[in-house]
């Protein structure tokens, strides 16, 4: 054993391997403490070619506010989202973009676009930038802060489509 830690940290590279060990413990002991820290993105409702301020505008969401939201360009099914953990009473505001637990268990990426406060209860509603509303079976329009789980912060385009296509190959060859 001692002799083959000794082969892979040769002086020349053991930089290089030394690296790549503790970027995968990195990834183990994230993915233990916090399963959700990467996530593929499985799905297309958040994915679009330019973003329309229309349908914004009934939640007095106006063009500016859009301006400075961050992910104005879409997250595209296959690309991989970096989520943390967030208190959802004090690190959410409006244009963020959240991984929430759908009520039929399948988590769900989609942007907070409402903040409610309604009798002490704080509410937030959220949608998919590509849908044309909250999902009212989801209950998008009133969802609770305890059924979130993070928030989006880094995007890394493409990353997952192997999982993507793997997914639907296993879909379609057990139909």
């Amino acid at each position: 054993m001692k002799r083959f830690f000794k082969k892979i940290f040769l002086e020349e590279e053991k930089s290089d391997w030394l690296f790549i060990i503790i970027l995968i413990l990195f990834y183990i002991v994230m993915q233990l403490t916090f399963p959700y820290f990467l996530s593929v993105v499985m799905s297309t409702s958040m994915q679009h070619e330019s973003f329309s301020c229309e349908k914004y505008l009934k939640y007095n969401i106006t063009c500016e506010d859009i301006a400075s939201w961050p992910y104005q360009n879409g997250i595209n099914q296959g690309d991989v989202v970096i989520i943390i953990p967030v208190n959802p009473y004090k690190d959410i505001k409006v244009g963020d973009v959240i991984l929430y637990r759908g009520l039929d268990g399948k988590d769900i990426l989609h942007r907070v676009i409402k903040i409610v406060n309604e009798s002490n209860k704080l509410y937030f509603v959220v949608m998919g930038d590509n849908n044309p509303g909250p999902i009212p079976f989801q209950k998008e329009d009133k969802m609770e802060p305890e059924r979130i789980i993070g928030k989006a912060i880094i995007r890394i385009p493409y990353l997952g489509i192997p999982k993507v296509l793997l997914v639907k190959f296993i879909n379609y060859t057990t139909k």
